[in-house]
Order: structure tokens, then C-alpha cells, then sequence
């Protein structure tokens, strides 16, 4: 058994965390002690949030990439290809590429996590 004095606040916060977590105070600090980084800990509510906001920028992304290539396809039919456009096409596949990077990040944390 180990023994620790905390506030009342930072017991306070201690509860909701553990709580927000589905655990309780001696589970989410045992967790957090022994995990050496290794675990990770979200709640459903901070996963949500952070799954909508890269949804949401992989989604303009995608729209950017589709008036580009859209773009470029005319100018190409055309025997008019600009070489600013295709390096524009370039950036945004490689902004595109970078957000599908950190979302695969994010599920590969959390299916690696031992708390679901």
C-alpha cells in the first residue's frame, strides 16, 4: 500500500479525471504510475473532439485537392499546364498525406491503449 497527501482540489480533480476515464482513483493512478508513457489515456469525449477536428481539416483538404487536380485536368486538356499549379497539387496531396498521418496516429494510440 502506498499513501500520499493531496488537497482537496487536487483530490477533486483526481476523482473527475479517474471518473471521466471509467475508472476509479486507485486504478487511474496505478495506471498512470506503472504505465512508463505506454498507456494512453483519453476519454471518449476528448477522442470524439479530436477525431471531428482532423475529420473536419481532412475534409477541406480533400475539397482543395479535388479544385486543383479539377483545375489542373482543364489546363492538361488544353496543352496549357502550369508548373505553379502542379507544385500547388504537390503541396496540397502533401498536407493531405501529413493529416491522414495523424489520424492513423491517433486510432493506432488508442487501439494500442489498454483503456478503451
Amino acid at each position: 500500500m502506498v499513501k500520499f497527501r493531496v488537497t482537496a482540489d487536487e483530490k477533486k480533480l483526481l476523482t473527475e479525471v479517474a471518473e471521466s476515464l471509467g475508472m476509479d482513483v486507485s486504478q487511474y493512478i496505478r495506471a498512470r504510475a506503472l504505465a512508463g508513457g505506454e498507456t494512453l489515456m483519453i476519454t471518449a469525449r476528448d477522442f470524439r473532439l479530436s477525431t471531428d477536428k482532423i475529420g473536419e481539416q481532412i475534409g477541406k483538404i480533400g475539397s482543395n485537392v479535388n479544385q486543383f487536380a479539377r483545375y489542373a485536368n482543364t489546363l492538361y486538356n488544353s496543352n496549357q499546364v502550369d508548373p505553379y499549379v502542379i507544385g500547388q497539387f504537390r503541396q496540397e496531396l502533401a498536407a493531405y498525406k501529413d493529416e491522414i498521418e495523424k489520424l492513423k496516429a491517433v486510432f493506432t494510440a488508442l487501439l494500442k491503449s489498454k483503456k478503451l
